[in-house]
């Protein structure tokens, strides 16, 4: 399966690391280009340095700290509801 990861912190590299041992195909972002990298370089995934190369993926997890970057990260301006075609409505049912 092909799975955006969004939020590689203290829970997100883990689960990152346990998805791509299982073989899934992994596009991974975080606010901080250089966590992605670091993601990138220790397991094989794609490093997507905006939201929108997320677009492969067939779901999207988000491992984020709170509900309001939750809300940031999907509607807001460049946010995963429009890079990935979503209607802001529709997204917003989800969240």
């Amino acid at each position: 399966m092909r799975i955006g990861f969004v939020g590689l912190g203290n829970m997100g590299t883990p689960m990152v690391a346990n998805l791509a041992r299982a073989g899934h195909e992994l596009y991974v972002h975080d606010l901080d280009p250089a966590r992605t990298k670091q993601v990138a370089d220790a397991h094989p995934v794609h490093a997507a340095g905006s939201l929108s190369e997320l677009a492969p993926a067939e779901v999207v997890v988000t491992m984020l700290p709170n509900g309001h970057i939750v809300r940031d990260v999907y509607l807001g301006t460049g946010g995963l509801a429009s890079a990935l075609g979503i209607e802001q409505k529709a997204a917003r049912d989800y969240i």
